[in-house]
């Protein structure tokens, strides 16, 4: 069964890598920035060759045909809704540029199924220390006993109650996840979602610190109950030795205080 303390060590050992994965993707992004910038500076400057101004007459022409589809789809279409109130709508279309990039893609994908194992293992561990918890309420009995006794419900998500430290790390970590899908997006649509990966760092360090607190708590209270558990070592001062008895019983024989005088004098 997944624990508090496996789970959190799962955090803090890949926290650091998805960290270092997000600044790589922010400095690639920025340096195509860049290279986009000093592209459109030289297409610009470039106007009077003769390629630039093939690619400008085709642009011409595309845009020529694109009107007059749009003028006869307009006509087209007051003509079929010409019955219809109020006034109508219609849908242009534009030219849409995609800023595809394998190795960024590839890179949000790797960490949105990271963080969401990360996320599945911190409910199981939330689940784990609930049923704990009921096992030592209820002194051991089944998980079926456990749920009819007390009425427990299978989620309890929706149910409110205390908010624990498990929910705080997976509320956390989904906030990350979601930024990684949206500047995956983004990324596409603009080139550019610095701004998602700014905050999916900030969330990603949060929930570290707290998986290295919670995992110095779970050390230290390993190490008490050990301390608990070890046998306290007999002292020279105990009055008393232990003999041995033919009897079934392993009790321990108490001289009397003043055995000492009494073996002197005989």
């Amino acid at each position: 069964m997944n624990t508090g303390s496996s789970s959190f060590s799962y955090l803090t050992e890949n926290i650091p890598d998805w960290t270092s994965r997000l600044d790589d993707l922010s400095a690639r992004i920025l340096s195509r920035q860049v290279e986009l910038s000093q592209l459109a500076s030289s297409n610009a400057e470039s106007k009077s060759a003769s390629a630039d101004r093939n690619v400008l007459k085709d642009v011409e022409q595309l845009k020529k045909l694109h009107n007059d589809q749009q003028r006869r789809r307009k006509r087209k279409t007051a003509s079929i809704s010409s019955a219809a109130s109020g006034s109508q709508r219609y849908r242009t279309r534009s030219m849409v540029i995609v800023y595809y990039d394998s190795s960024v893609q590839e890179t949000f994908e790797t960490l949105v199924r990271g963080i969401g194992t990360a996320r599945n293992n911190i409910r199981k561990a939330k689940m784990s220390a609930r049923m704990k918890n009921w096992s030592a309420l209820a002194g051991g009995e089944e998980d079926g006993d456990l749920r009819s006794r007390f009425m427990i419900p299978r989620t309890s998500r929706s149910t409110g109650g205390e908010k624990t430290v498990y929910d705080t790390v997976d509320a956390t970590l989904e906030t990350a996840q979601s930024q990684c899908e949206t500047g995956a997006h983004q990324f596409l649509r603009d080139g550019d979602c610095r701004k998602e990966i700014d905050v999916a760092k900030k969330k990603l360090e949060e929930v570290r610190v707290i998986a290295v607190e919670e995992l110095d708590k779970a050390k230290e209270e390993e190490r008490k109950t050990e301390e608990s558990e070890t046998p306290r070592q007999p002292s020279p001062d105990d009055e008393g030795i232990e003999v041995e008895d033919d009897g079934d019983d392993n009790s321990e024989y108490q001289l009397p205080l003043d055995w000492r005088q009494r073996y002197a004098r005989a």
